[in-house]
C-alpha cells in the first residue's frame, strides 16, 4: 500500500511540473527599451551613478525649458518599491550642500547632489519626499542657505513659495 501512495505522489509531482513557456520579451531583470536588461551602473558612485540623471527624468525636458522659474520636485520609481525624489530648479545663489544636509536630517533619509549637463545641479533624496520637500522649501528662508559672499538682499524671503513649486509623479 505504501508503494502505491508513493507512486501516486510521484505521478502528481510529474503532472504538476509541466513545462511553462515564457513569452519572448519577458526577462527576470528590468526591461529596457529593447526588451533586454537595463544596467544600473552600480560602480559605487552613489545615486547619480544609477542612471537617475539626464533622461532618467521621464522625458520632461520640454517642460524644463518652459518653466525655468519653477522648482520641480519629482518622484521616480527605481526598482521594486524603491523611489527617488529629485529637486531641480533651486536658485544658484543658495548652498545646495547645506540644503541637502538639512533635508537629510529632517526627512531621515540619504541624499546627494548630482550634476546634470542640461539641468545643472539636482538634489536627489531616497524615498518619496515630494510633499516634505515642498513644505521644507516653503518654510525655510533664503538667508539660512545663502552661498554668495555678497550679503543676501532679502534674508527673510522664503526659498520657494508653494505656487512656484511643481510636484510631478504619482
Amino acid at each position: 500500500k505504501k508503494s502505491k501512495k508513493k507512486s501516486s505522489k510521484s505521478k502528481e509531482s510529474t503532472n504538476n511540473s509541466e513545462a511553462v513557456e515564457i513569452p519572448s520579451g519577458i526577462s527576470d531583470g528590468v526591461p529596457g527599451s529593447d526588451g533586454g536588461l537595463m544596467s544600473m551602473g552600480m560602480n559605487g558612485g552613489g545615486m547619480a551613478d544609477m542612471g537617475m540623471v539626464g533622461n532618467g527624468f521621464g522625458g520632461f525636458e520640454e517642460q524644463f525649458s518652459e518653466s525655468k522659474d519653477l522648482i520641480h520636485i519629482r518622484s521616480q520609481q527605481r526598482n521594486g518599491r524603491k523611489q527617488i525624489t529629485t529637486i531641480q530648479g533651486l536658485p544658484t545663489t543658495v548652498d545646495l550642500k547645506k540644503i541637502n544636509r538639512e533635508m537629510k536630517k529632517a526627512f531621515a533619509c540619504n541624499g546627494s547632489i548630482a550634476n546634470d549637463p542640461d539641468l545643472g545641479q539636482v538634489i536627489q533624496l531616497q524615498g518619496d519626499q515630494r510633499f516634505d520637500a515642498r513644505e521644507f522649501l516653503s518654510q525655510r528662508t533664503l538667508g539660512e542657505f545663502w552661498a554668495s559672499k555678497d550679503p543676501c538682499p532679502n534674508p527673510k524671503e522664503l526659498l520657494a513659495k508653494k505656487d512656484k513649486v511643481k510636484l510631478h509623479g504619482a
